[in-house]
């Protein structure tokens, strides 16, 4: 078993540059909470964390909730929301 969440620095940095850049918003702080990755779900993972996988993340999304004071940063929870956008 190994934890996930590290990697969401990297989409929040991304987010948080496109607010700045497109909206003049600082975002703040952010919590990166971290979920088991197990023999259970690793594909699940693995899928999302493939270049292919990371073509899927809306960063517009990602920007807009970070907005609208949404700093939690769930690995369950983004993949939820891709896999409903898809």
């Amino acid at each position: 078993m190994s934890h996930g969440g590290h990697f969401l620095a990297g989409a929040y940095a991304i987010a948080a540059l496109h607010n700045l850049a497109n909206h003049g918003v600082q975002t703040g702080d952010a919590v990166f909470q971290m979920a088991p990755i197990t023999e259970q779900n690793v594909s699940r993972f693995s899928a999302a964390l493939s270049q292919e996988g990371w073509a899927g993340l809306d960063v517009h999304h990602l920007a807009e909730s970070m907005r609208n004071g949404e700093h939690q940063f769930d690995p369950v929870r983004l993949l939820n929301l891709r896999d409903a956008r898809q």
